[in-house]
């Protein structure tokens, strides 16, 4: 039992029947609404499309702004495509710009080392020649004096040596040698045993002294069959001195010699057969040799032929007609 600001008394019956009465009042101010639930609830034969036509009524929209959507939506999806296939492009390109660094570094060494070693190879070649030049003009005559005595002293050495083994072995005159009678008579080039001309046996067997002699002999001037104050025969005897037979192979020999010819001897040289081109070098030799003889033969004829048609003019003085 509660008391009320009044001082009245409330029983429990009496809250009861309170809330019953503002439940029967809510129930008859809005009758329709209760039926109406009631009613859509126990519909069982509405079907989908009542339903969607019912959302449709309660919910209207725009197509034009769904379809605006939906673009905008495959807008950015392509964009996202196209930025994902642009990165992977652009990560492919800074490998091969990558690569290409590094092949051009190699290179840079590469071609580093090819200059040093050519710079290493001129600095070889012109110190060869620099040598050959002063051992050829006698410059460093002083410098060699040590080489040349110890060679001195190492060839009498062994000369005493051999004469007391054999006496023709004795140490003969450069380009000498001794017949029978003990008289001295000039060796044919390349002597009868196959021996350079006024080299003994012992330095052509010396690799130092063979070198230095290769390299005080000054280089052969081409040929060209075209100056009359340098002969083939010079030309032969300069490039047997310079080329002995015996420090050289045949074939060795056959390409130095064409290399030495030039202007018309090169011409005669390309109108010999092969066989004797690709043959031996003494056939190569006598063959431009026979193309010379025959060279100058027929201009000894075209000469006399032109000495005959020779006639002295009416008026023409001996002074005039010699001239």
């Amino acid at each position: 039992m509660e008391a009320t600001p009044s001082g009245e008394s409330i029983t429990v019956d009496q809250v009861i029947e309170n809330r019953d009465e503002q439940a029967e009042m809510v129930t008859v101010s809005d009758p329709r609404g209760s039926r109406s639930l009631t009613q859509m609830a126990s519909d069982d034969d509405m079907g989908e499309d009542a339903l969607e036509e019912e959302f449709r009524r309660l919910y209207p929209a725009d197509e034009s702004e769904v379809h605006q959507v939906c673009n905008q939506l495959e807008r950015a999806i392509k964009e996202s495509q196209v930025f994902v296939m642009a990165e992977g492009e652009i990560r492919h390109q800074q490998q091969e710009i990558e690569e290409l660094r590094e092949v051009r570094k190699q290179l840079a060494e590469r071609e580093a080392e090819l200059m040093r070693l050519r710079r290493l190879l001129e600095s070889s070649e012109r110190t060869r020649r620099d040598d050959a030049a002063e051992i050829g003009s006698g410059a460093r005559g002083d410098a060699k004096v040590p080489l040349l005595q110890f060679q001195k002293e190492h060839t009498s050495e062994k000369w005493a040596r051999s004469v007391d083994a054999d006496p023709r072995d004795a140490p003969k005159p450069c380009g000498l040698d001794t017949d029978q009678r003990g008289g001295l008579v000039r060796m044919a080039p390349g002597g009868e045993n196959g021996e350079e001309r006024g080299v003994p046996e012992f330095n052509r067997k010396d690799p130092l002294a063979h070198y230095l002699r290769y390299l005080a002999i000054p280089e052969v001037k081409p040929y060209s069959g075209e100056e009359a104050t340098y002969g083939f025969s010079t030309f032969l005897e300069n490039f047997m001195l310079k080329y002995p037979k015996g420090s050289w192979e045949e074939a060795e020999l056959c390409i130095l010699f064409r290399t030495k010819l030039t202007g018309k001897a090169k011409r005669q040289y390309e109108a010999l057969p092969v066989g004797v081109r690709e043959g031996s070098f003494d056939g190569l030799v006598a063959a431009i040799q026979e193309a010379c003889r025959v060279e100058l033969r027929n201009h000894r004829i075209v000469a006399l032929s032109e000495l005959k048609k020779l006639r002295k003019k009416e008026g023409q003085t001996v002074a005039d007609f010699c001239v």
